[in-house]
């Protein structure tokens, strides 16, 4: 008798081990199956271990930069620079991704000065009228690769004084040589955040962001065309005045 419940016993152990790797092994094949906007919209909360969290970050990040927009407390938008037309408004952060972060890349370069200096320099050539003027801050001729869900490496930083050159900042490519767009982007430097991305602009429509100033900004680009060089322009506008 005392066989027979042993033996019952194992077979139940057995049974429930193989019911819990069965069980296992579909919530793994369930995973390897759900596809990265099922993966996207996954609320972080819910996710408990690093390997799904992480998959869950990827998955947000490809399809963050497979879209327009500006961080929240910023205004961005897409402007042909030469007729003045406002092309379109970039969509807020929160509104396209609600619930998401923004994304942030690890900083690869100096970030600690309150005033860096650009690793591509950018000449000076500023003719300041009035605070709303434009005026030219730089350029600098740069080899656009492909675009990934990695943000390209800023190809120039500086810190952004918006008394010397503005709370608004424009790049533009004036020149392509291959590719037939370009993408921008800016980084705060200081946080590893991204702050606005404008896609497939053609020759001379800028990435446009307003409200900018006081901290180290970085400057990036890339295209989903064919790589190549591109002359990229900087200008900025809407200087703070002190009134005395």
């Amino acid at each position: 008798m005392k066989k027979i419940l042993s033996i019952l016993l194992i077979g139940a152990l057995v049974s429930s081990l193989i019911c819990v790797g069965v069980s296992a092994a579909n919530n793994n094949e369930k995973k390897a199956e759900m596809s990265i906007e099922e993966y996207a919209n996954i609320d972080l909360k819910d996710v408990v271990d690093a390997e799904t969290r992480e998959k869950v970050l990827e998955a947000r990040k490809k399809i963050i930069f497979d879209n327009e927009w500006v961080a929240d407390g910023y205004t961005g938008y897409v402007m042909d620079m030469t007729t003045g037309e406002i092309i379109r408004d970039l969509p807020a952060f929160s509104d396209v991704f609600p619930g998401w972060e923004l994304p942030v890349e690890e900083i690869t370069v100096s970030k600690q000065s309150t005033e860096a200096e650009p690793y591509v320099i950018l000449s000076e050539n500023a003719t300041r009228v009035s605070s709303s003027d434009w005026i030219y801050i730089g350029g600098s001729n740069y080899y656009l690769t492909q675009a990934t869900d990695v943000p390209a490496a800023p190809y120039a930083y500086f810190y952004w004084d918006p008394y010397e050159k503005g709370t608004t900042i424009a790049t533009y490519a004036s020149m392509l040589t291959s590719s037939e767009t370009c993408n921008i982007g800016y980084t705060d430097m200081g946080t590893g955040e991204s702050l606005i991305y404008a896609m497939n602009l053609t020759l001379n429509q800028s990435c446009i962001i307003r409200g900018m100033g006081g901290f180290n900004l970085g400057i990036r680009a890339s295209t989903f065309s064919a790589p190549g060089w591109a002359t990229l322009e900087t200008i900025a506008a809407n200087r703070i005045v002190l009134v005395k």
